[in-house]
């Protein structure tokens, strides 16, 4: 992915099926084929970014986005669910289950 600062965030292990900036641009959001979603510090413009991985899908994450005040992502995954993510610790707050299939958006 690469981020405003021209540089490639390296870290998931699999194809890339979103990535959005944060509502204050300090941040992205990216999510995988790998199962993840990872919240990514891009504020200071430098090629080391701080990752965090958010694990809790279990197949492949379609897409996420945060919440207009940036204190939460949501995702949602071809598991069936939708999840809610804490920004600040990176921890799920919400699952969202009773979809029939994979939800896409």
């Amino acid at each position: 992915i690469n981020a405003e600062y021209g540089h490639i965030l390296s870290g998931h292990t699999s194809c890339v099926n979103s990535a959005s900036f944060s509502p204050d641009g300090s941040q992205v959001v990216s999510c995988s084929w790998d199962n993840t979603v990872q919240l990514w510090s891009v504020k200071d413009g430098k090629s080391t970014h701080k990752c965090i991985i958010l694990s809790g899908h279990t197949s492949y994450v379609k897409s996420a986005s945060f919440s207009p005040d940036g204190s939460q992502v949501v995702s949602c995954s071809w598991d069936n669910t939708v999840q809610l993510w804490s920004v600040k610790d990176g921890k799920s707050t919400h699952t969202l289950s009773g979809h029939t299939n994979s939800v896409k958006s």
